[in-house]
């Protein structure tokens, strides 16, 4: 039942309003019969989820529990990996009941996780065994045999999806576990659920152009770190079940087309329907042009960008890369203003639209009204350098500033390799001419493959791996400190033996954004 559509990592620039941020990407992926999320079902959701900023739940409880889910379904319910004979195993058994009624049910899926693999997103070598899953019988009663002395978290799970997933001891998801202890040998008795039924929410999803419904469209619920996720069907009908009580934030996830909204506050309550949960998604706009070189030769992989500004300071972007023919489609993007910048450093120097080096010479493009394509939004760089498979341990970055009266040209220079160590990577930099005042993005370009109606399509995609600031009077150096998020750190948790490529973003005064090759390591 639970589709997501976004690209294989996260791309997150600024935390926006939810409805004016779209996602990133158009890869398909969807979970198997159980209803349950797979590896890949999280890995994009946790990048759509990161382009609304908050409130998603990436890293949080749900997504361990997906993880682990994903890991048991790879491994087989039921599958035990073998273990030397010397250790003596135990079980787990219970029975599951209706909260209300007390009435036994059966067929509700109890799995007993280890507490190390249930509390931390590990890589599937180092889950062990992985979990035990089983079903209850006609009176409610389950038992998990097979299991090595230790502390266990019981799950219990309605693949029907009336009930509420609750762990054992009626501890909700989102709560702190209460493991239940297997001992060598014996059976622990009396794990039991009591399980709530379920609220749920419904509605129809429709294009704002046309009330024409609006089919394969996630629609996710948010409260807290927890999400529960489904998809519109053919009339454009969505509905997600198994619902515990409370306010719930929602979000529209179109495949392609259109943008993200969100409806805030949707009150559920266990065990009753909230219905007429609509919403009229808006169509996308899209920039597009042909980046070539002064000889009108065109260029591939060059980075255009839609970007927004806000008193100097970039506040939004968007970016994709240029095709073999030099063409490019920036896609997504809410009504409004947007600079267009075209990077391809070191070879290419970056430009603005429709020719300026800084921003304070571009010219802003306008998306008025829903849906609009706005083609010949062209660039043409030229070639000043040739690119060096390391680069230099030096890179100055010159931008513009307007000072008063006068134009001040603030230098920067970028000195030798980051380093990254925790969760913090350390640019040394210099002011050459300044002041020098700005901010830092750490980001990497990755080449991404998912399948689109039957066909492999292949995407540059740039990841941000972390955000800093700095503000260096003229002829200092010093330190800029950039904080990495998750994706940063889990990257670079390695660096300092085995040096990382990157890219990092430079904006001077606010006024010109640089990008430029560097070592992290």
């Amino acid at each position: 039942m639970t589709r997501t559509r976004g690209t294989v990592a996260a791309v997150v620039l600024a935390v926006l309003a939810l409805c004016a941020v779209p996602v990133a990407g158009q890869a398909s992926v969807r979970a198997g019969a159980s209803g349950r999320w797979s590896r890949s079902d999280l890995a994009a959701f946790a990048s759509a989820c990161e382009q609304i900023a908050s409130p998603c739940p990436a890293g949080g409880a749900s997504l361990r529990r997906g993880f682990r889910s994903a890991h048991r379904t790879s491994r087989g319910r039921g599958h035990v990996t073998a273990r030397p004979s010397i250790i003596t195993l135990g079980a787990v058994s219970g029975s599951v009941t209706d909260a209300g009624t007390k009435l036994a049910l059966s067929g509700i899926e109890v799995c007993a996780y280890e507490l190390d693999a249930y509390e931390e997103v590990l890589p599937e070598e180092e889950l062990g065994e992985g979990p035990r899953c089983v079903h209850t019988g006609p009176s409610g009663e389950y038992e998990i045999s097979g299991r090595a002395p230790g502390q266990y978290v019981v799950e219990f799970w309605d693949p029907e999806r009336n009930y509420v997933t609750q762990l054992y001891n009626e501890e909700p998801l989102i709560g702190k576990p209460d493991p239940v202890l297997v001992k060598a040998g014996a059976t622990t008795h009396g794990t039991n659920g009591a399980l709530i039924l379920g609220g749920y929410i419904e509605g129809k999803v429709t294009s704002i152009a046309d009330g024409e419904p609006l089919s394969e469209v996630v629609v996710c619920t948010f409260t807290g770190p927890e999400f529960e996720c489904g998809e519109s069907g053919p009339e454009g009908i969505y509905r997600i079940p198994a619902l515990p009580t409370g306010e719930y934030t929602i979000a529209f996830l179109p495949h392609a087309d259109y943008l993200v909204q969100v409806s805030e506050e949707v009150p559920v309550v266990a065990g009753h329907p909230t219905t007429e949960i609509n919403k009229a998604l808006v169509p996308d706009g899209t920039i597009e042009g042909t980046v070539s070189t002064v000889s009108n030769v065109p260029i591939e992989g060059v980075q255009a960008c839609a970007e927004v500004f806000n008193e100097g300071l970039l506040v939004f972007e968007r970016c994709t890369t240029t095709a073999s023919d030099g063409t490019y489609a920036i896609e997504r993007l809410p009504l409004g203003a947007y600079y267009v910048q075209f990077s391809d450093e070191p070879l290419y120097p970056s430009l603005f639209f429709p020719g300026s080096a800084s921003l304070a010479g571009a010219t802003p493009v306008h998306l008025s009204s829903p849906g609009q394509v706005l083609g010949g939004i062209n660039g043409t760089l030229s070639n000043v350098a040739s690119p060096a498979p390391i680069p230099p341990a030096v890179h100055p970055v010159p931008a513009i500033a307007v000072l008063t009266s006068k134009s001040v040209i603030p230098l920067l220079t970028i000195l030798g390799r980051l380093s990254a160590s925790g969760r913090v990577a350390t640019a040394k930099l210099h002011c050459g001419l300044g002041p020098c005042k700005g901010t830092l993005q750490l980001l990497v370009t990755v080449v991404k493959r998912h399948r689109v109606n039957g066909h492999t399509v292949t995407k540059h995609v740039t990841e941000l791996l972390g955000t800093g600031s700095f503000s260096l009077a003229q002829g200092a150096t010093s330190k800029a400190k950039i904080k990495l998020d998750a994706t940063g750190r889990h990257l670079l948790a390695n660096a300092a033996h085995h040096p990382h490529t990157a890219k990092l973003k430079v904006t001077l005064q606010g006024v010109h954004a640089s990008l430029r090759a560097v070592v992290v390591g």
